[in-house]
């Protein structure tokens, strides 16, 4: 079976951010290997690996969901808005009373726990 990706990750920023991402985490592991190998004490090095590195690696990783919003944007601006769309969800959250009741009761909680 193939992994097949969705169609909105096919633009430059999901791409771009996805490979910041793999490029500074492969980058983390590498230079932690090496401070861990080379035991010198070396706060520069440190500084590199827990602070400057994984912010861009949290940086790549917040431009692959903008860049497939921004995709999904575009693709829906392409096509032309059906009034069916509404209908066609509203009838399939219907027709599972049970869907319902499940994510009725994860509102409740998140709105317990996340007051």
């Amino acid at each position: 079976m193939k992994l097949r990706l969705p169609s909105t990750t096919k633009n430059w920023l999901t791409i771009i951010g996805a490979i910041i991402a793999v490029i500074n985490f492969l980058l983390i592991i590498l230079l932690f290997i090496i401070s861990t190998v080379f035991s010198q004490a070396n706060t520069s090095l440190g500084l590199y690996i827990y602070i400057i590195l994984p912010g861009f690696l949290v940086l790549g990783l917040i431009m692959i969901p903008v860049g497939m919003l921004g995709e999904r944007r575009r693709m829906l601006k392409k096509t032309e808005p059906t009034p069916q769309r509404s209908s066609r969800r509203k009838k399939a959250f219907m027709k599972f009373p049970r869907k319902h009741f499940a994510g009725t009761i994860v509102w409740a909680l998140q709105n317990q726990i996340f007051k």
